[in-house]
């Protein structure tokens, strides 16, 4: 893709498919209660939604549902306090937008209603102990909240209560295809569709055809200084001599090719800015071990030559994120990368990794990131709203 700006005819092909999927879209037909489904296209379509909800963790409430929806998937690593789980979910729902394939039963579009559905695009694990086969679809289902609270959201994903008197939805946070078909409370919902983000295979691989010198890298720019990807490498290589750095890059860079050349899983592909981009090791030190992930992305001259640009680099943990809404991410380098930056960056703050700065903010009257630990808001991704509540791990 040669901008990111999506392409706007992909766009409408999967609106297409999603309206097919969809009966009657935008609507069925009202059910008992005058109510029927809808498809939602952005935030302000949610009931409830406010004008300046553009994100999810806005419009509802996102915690206290990470652990059982982890409980619920196949075995993975999700981060320190299930940061990457969060986010998945956060990305995966606004993508789902964008193409038409989040449901609300309600009024219409802005008005009341009493559930909103999504397919999360995780499936179930097979538990023996619990007697569950694995490989449904998992649907995250947000209701409203029976109390209202300090910040104000009145929605959230069902939390399970003490007993089926006190909450007639205690049967889960999340629920899986069969039960949208068989339960009465979900008045005849149609299975939502899982997000696509490319159809192009060529997108998600590496073709071991490719020529390195496909690979363009814009070395001036990636040792700029005066640019924030510059401050993503370790701080150790911030006052280094630039001579030094720039070899070291030009040998890390030249590794990563030449390990691509023969093995094509090295790369794991990625979601960004609405475009699908490619992530390699960049090992300055140590051969085993990344220090930040090298972006490479699909470009095409003037000429009308298809190659890579190299322009930056991302941290481990940031780069995981975007690679975990394609996939499970099954590379050592990039997971190991996740496990040992969660680590370094303990008692990092927002100043020194201002990209996460969006995993923190989680509405008035919270505590501010600046002054505790980003490692912790940005694992806890915006669903704790103090600091007794972190304290006793309530996420």
């Amino acid at each position: 893709m040669a901008d990111e700006t999506e392409n706007e005819a992909e766009l409408s092909v999967l609106r297409g498919a999603a309206a097919a999927a969809f009966p009657h879209f935008p609507y069925t037909s009202a059910d008992v209660g005058g109510k029927r489904w809808f498809v939602a296209t952005q935030m302000s379509d949610l009931p409830g939604a406010a004008p300046d909800h553009k994100k999810l963790f806005q419009w509802a409430y996102l915690g206290g549902w990470q652990g059982t929806l982890a409980r619920m998937v196949k075995n993975e690593y999700w981060g320190e306090r299930l940061f990457v789980l969060t986010n998945y979910i956060q990305q995966t729902f606004a993508r789902l937008l964008r193409e038409c394939k989040v449901y609300v039963h309600g009024d219409g579009p802005g008005g009341d209603g009493d559930m909103v559905v999504f397919n999360t695009g995780l499936v179930t694990r097979t538990s023996v102990e619990a007697g569950v086969v694995g490989g449904h679809v998992i649907i995250g289902v947000l209701t409203r909240r029976p109390m209202g609270t300090a910040d104000g959201k009145q929605w959230g994903f069902m939390v399970p209560a003490r007993s089926r008197e006190e909450n007639t939805h205690a049967d889960g946070v999340f629920v899986t295809e069969a039960d949208l078909v068989t339960k009465a409370r979900f008045h005849g919902c149609p299975p939502p569709q899982p997000a696509v983000y490319t159809r192009t295979r060529e997108d998600l691989v590496w073709s071991l055809d490719t020529d390195r010198a496909a690979v363009r890298v814009d070395e001036s720019h990636l040792l700029d200084t005066r640019n924030n990807h510059f401050k993503r490498l370790p701080k150790k290589y911030h006052d280094m001599p630039r001579v030094t750095l720039s070899s070291l890059v030009k040998g890390a860079v030249s590794t990563a090719l030449c390990e691509l050349a023969t093995n094509h899983r090295l790369a794991v592909p990625q979601y960004y800015r609405n475009t699908v981009q490619l992530l390699l090791p960049l090992c300055l030190e140590h051969t085993e071990r990344a220090d930040v992930a090298l972006v490479m992305r699909r470009d095409t001259d003037t000429s009308g030559t298809e190659h890579y640009t190299v322009k930056t680099w991302l941290r481990l943990s940031w780069a995981y994120l975007n690679a975990r809404l394609l996939a499970p991410v099954d590379q050592a380098w990039l997971r190991e990368g996740l496990r040992m930056e969660s680590e370094a960056t303990k008692g990092a703050t927002q100043d020194d990794m201002p990209e996460f700065a969006h995993l923190s903010r989680s509405g008035a009257g919270e505590t501010p990131v600046a002054k505790t630990s980003l490692y912790v808001c940005a694992h806890t991704c915006a669903c704790v709203t103090s600091p007794q509540k972190r304290a006793r791990g309530a996420v």
